[in-house]
């Protein structure tokens, strides 16, 4: 599931980081009334705040992949061995915790996901709303 996670959230960035960065770096030298300005500060901090989220949903689904591969890694070299016989109870309890440590992170990368997404969603409806508002206007 993390693979997936941080393949699709990749491809967020990759889509919405090239629009934010534009809307962040545009000097264009035209004059904006109050409402404009603040209009258009609050959409950059709103693009902002998302790419920091799906940011942050990447990194965590990064690691917990690769806290996975060293949980196999570990228990590939471990098992079997003296050490691992002699404190059979010890490595397997602090195997399950530390799954479980790796699913606590993958859940919480899953629920910022969703809300990162569903705020999306509620941008869009409120930028659809208000481009009708002044349409009908």
């Amino acid at each position: 599931m993390s693979g997936m996670i941080f393949t699709v959230m990749g491809l967020w960035i990759a889509i919405i980081y090239p629009d934010a960065l534009k809307k962040i770096a545009d000097d264009s030298p035209r004059e904006l009334s109050k409402s404009e300005a603040l209009n258009r500060r609050k959409e950059i901090s709103g693009d902002t705040k998302r790419l920091e989220n799906l940011v942050i949903v990447v990194l965590l689904s990064a690691l917990v992949v690769v806290g996975v591969f060293l949980l196999y890694l570990f228990r590939a070299i471990f098992t079997g061995s003296q050490i691992y016989l002699y404190h059979k109870d010890f490595f397997i309890i602090s195997g399950v915790g530390y799954a479980i440590g790796l699913g606590a992170i993958q859940i919480e990368s899953v629920i910022k996901m969703i809300k990162t997404n569903m705020d999306f969603l509620l941008s869009l409806h409120e930028k659809k709303e208000t481009r009708d508002a002044d349409n009908d206007v």
